[in-house]
């Protein structure tokens, strides 16, 4: 491709600057500009990318820091916010973000926070595997509260509702004054 189009440019090309401009037109036109402002209204930060945020945005900072004419700032930033999970983004809104330099200090304040909370935080099964709780486990087959059904409350009340409609309920009492044969 790149061989065609010197052919077809050899002969107006008189100086490097010339073909430098030209050359730099064939890669960056306006159709790839065009599609790099796209991706940069339309993409959004994925997590299976293993990508930080500031990682993110820096990426599509430089990506719009090459375009003609260029994204102000707050353009940038504005555009960017859109980019994020929602708590990131309410983060961002709130923060009044003007620059990147702001945008990335955020979201690295931010990356950090997280960092912390999953140092402070132990996994689930560690905390279930711990011996300090006195108390017997519900789920227990030799447990005899829970045999006999006192332990658990729904139980109890299955029973209760149970019995009081043995008692209420005429159908269920004595055959002999209910049946065929009844006089």
């Amino acid at each position: 491709m790149h061989k065609q189009w010197f052919v077809k440019i050899y002969d107006t090309v008189d100086t490097y600057e010339n073909f430098n401009t030209a050359f730099a037109n064939l890669l960056w036109g306006q159709t790839r500009q065009a599609q790099t402002r796209c991706s940069i209204y339309q993409d959004r930060w994925n997590r299976r990318n293993e990508e930080t945020y500031a990682e993110h945005y820096n990426r599509y900072a430089s990506m719009a820091s090459m375009l003609n004419p260029p994204l102000s700032e707050e353009d940038l930033v504005g555009v960017m916010i859109g980019h994020f999970p929602p708590e990131v983004r309410n983060g961002m809104v709130c923060g009044n973000l003007k620059t990147t330099l702001e945008a990335l200090a955020f979201l690295s304040k931010l990356r950090g926070l997280e960092t912390t909370r999953l140092q402070h935080t132990r996994p689930r099964l560690d905390y279930e595997e711990r011996d300090g709780n006195p108390k017997p486990s519900r789920g227990r087959a030799d447990d005899a509260t829970n045999r006999e059904g006192r332990g658990n409350p729904q139980t109890r009340n299955a029973r209760y509702v149970r019995s009081t409609r043995e008692h209420t309920d005429p159908r269920r009492q004595s055959p002999r004054r209910f049946g065929r044969n009844r006089e």
